[in-house]
C-alpha cells in the first residue's frame, strides 16, 4: 500500500519553515541502481536516497509523487508504487508531495495565491541559491542571493565540497541541483539548515496560467479526432520535423538553450534527429498523440514548425498564448502560407488557415513574441525567429 501523501499546499506550507527532499522518477531509478540522465549512479547516492526514503530525517519532508486516478501520465507514475520502488519507502510515515512545484502534474496549483505562497520561502529573506545557473528561479523578491555553482551533470561527485561551500548558514539554502539537491537538503536539515529542494520551480512560475487552460480552447475534441485519423493513415501525417534540425539546433545555440520543446511534435522525427546528434533535453506535445496530449513542460526554445496553419482559427489566439506562456528565452516557427496536400475526413483541407506574412507576424507579435529576424516566402512560408 502506498502511504499517505500531503496535498501540494500543505507541502508548500511545511516548507516555509522546514527543509525539503523531493524524491522523482530520477530518484527512484538511482536507488534502484540505474544511472539517469543528469546523474550517473553512485553507490553514494543510492545509500542516501534509500536511507532517507525509509526513514525520513525529522527537521526534513520528504516528499514523493502524489498519485490519483486520472491523473496526467497515471500509469507512469503509478509503477512507482511497484517492487522495486515500493521497497524503499515506509508505509507508516506521511510524506509531501514531490509535484509541490509541477504545475504540469497538478494544474490546480498554478495560481497566484499558490505561487505567492511559495514565494514566502524567500521572500525578504537572505538565501543562497545553489543551481547550475542563477538564471534557474527568479529570486527578485529575497532581501540578499549568494549563488553556489553546481555542475549541470553528476553534481553528487562535487556534494561535500558543495556542502562545505554552504557551511552552517542562517540564510535558507534553495535547491536546483537534480538529485543531488534531495540528498544535499536531508544532509543540511540534520545540521539545522534550512534547506529547500526546489527542483525546477522556476520553470513552471515563469510560465504561470500556461496550466489553468482548457484543453478544449487549444483544440475541440472534433478537431482531435480528425488529426488522429490521418496519424493513423499509411502515408503518415507530421513528419517533416526533421527537415528543421540544423535550424532549430543553430539557434538553440544562439540562445543557450538547454531544453527544447517541439509543439506539435506529430511523429516526433525533430526530436528523433537531434537526439541522433546527442541532443537529448527535447519535450514533445501534440494534442493528437496518445502518451505526447497532455500539456508540455515550459522550454528556453519553443519550436513550432507547420502546425499554426493547421490550428482552428478560432483557436488561434488561445493557442498563441499558450505559446508565449511555454516559451522562457525564444521560439522558432515556419509556417505554410498555401494549402496543404492532405484534406480532413470531414473534406477540409488540413491547412485550416491561409493568410499572408502580414496576418501571421501581426498576431505574433500581439501574442507578445518580438521578432528578431524573418525569412518570408510569400505564398508558400515564412519562417520567424523570435523572442519573449
Amino acid at each position: 500500500m502506498y502511504p499517505k501523501i500531503l496535498s501540494e499546499t500543505e507541502t508548500v506550507n511545511i516548507a516555509l519553515t522546514r527543509s525539503l527532499s523531493r524524491v522523482g522518477e530520477g530518484e527512484f531509478r538511482l536507488a534502484a541502481g540505474t544511472g539517469i540522465k543528469s546523474q550517473r549512479w553512485d553507490g553514494g547516492i543510492c545509500r542516501e536516497l534509500r536511507s532517507l526514503m525509509s526513514k525520513p530525517p525529522a527537521d526534513c519532508l520528504v516528499c514523493l509523487p502524489r498519485i490519483w486516478y486520472g491523473m496526467p501520465a497515471e500509469n507512469f507514475w503509478r509503477k512507482f508504487t511497484e517492487p522495486p520502488y515500493s521497497h524503499f519507502y515506509n508505509r507508516d510515515y506521511v510524506y509531501g508531495s514531490a509535484f509541490v512545484s509541477r504545475s504540469d502534474v497538478v494544474n490546480e496549483i498554478d495560481n497566484p495565491t499558490y505561487w505567492g505562497r511559495f514565494s514566502d520561502i524567500w521572500r525578504g529573506k537572505d538565501v543562497i541559491l545553489v543551481s547550475r545557473s542563477t538564471k534557474v528561479l527568479d529570486l527578485s523578491l529575497a532581501r540578499s542571493v549568494f549563488f553556489t555553482p553546481c555542475p549541470p551533470t553528476d553534481a553528487y561527485e562535487k556534494i561535500n565540497e558543495i556542502e562545505e561551500r554552504i557551511g552552517l548558514t542562517s540564510r535558507t539554502v534553495l535547491l536546483a541541483a537534480g538529485a543531488t539537491a534531495t540528498v544535499l537538503a536531508a544532509r543540511l536539515s540534520g545540521k539545522g539548515v534550512h534547506a529547500v529542494d526546489v527542483g525546477h520551480l522556476g520553470r513552471f512560475m515563469a510560465c504561470a496560467g500556461a496550466y489553468t487552460r482548457d484543453r478544449r480552447n487549444l483544440i475541440s475534441d472534433d478537431y482531435v479526432t480528425q488529426n488522429q485519423v490521418l496519424h493513423r493513415r499509411p502515408e503518415g501525417y507530421g513528419g517533416s520535423g526533421h527537415k528543421r534540425r540544423d535550424e532549430v539546433l543553430a539557434f538553440a545555440r544562439e540562445l543557450d538553450a538547454a531544453v527544447i520543446l517541439d509543439y506539435g511534435c506529430g511523429q516526433g522525427t525533430l526530436k528523433t534527429s537531434l537526439s541522433a546528434i546527442g541532443v537529448t533535453d527535447i519535450l514533445e506535445y501534440d494534442p493528437a498523440v496518445k502518451g505526447k496530449n497532455g500539456l508540455p513542460k515550459p522550454a528556453e526554445l519553443v519550436v513550432c514548425t507547420d502546425v499554426l496553419e493547421h490550428v482552428e482559427p478560432d483557436r488561434l489566439t488561445a493557442v498563441l498564448a499558450h505559446l508565449f506562456q511555454l516559451t522562457l528565452v525564444g521560439a522558432f516557427f515556419l509556417i505554410a502560407m498555401r494549402k496543404a496536400n492532405k484534406i480532413l475526413p470531414d473534406g477540409r483541407n488540413a491547412h485550416l488557415i491561409i493568410e499572408d506574412s502580414r496576418f501571421w507576424i501581426s498576431r505574433v507579435e500581439r501574442a507578445g513574441f518580438k521578432i528578431l529576424r524573418q525569412r518570408v516566402s510569400e505564398g508558400k512560408e515564412i519562417r520567424l525567429w523570435l523572442t519573449k
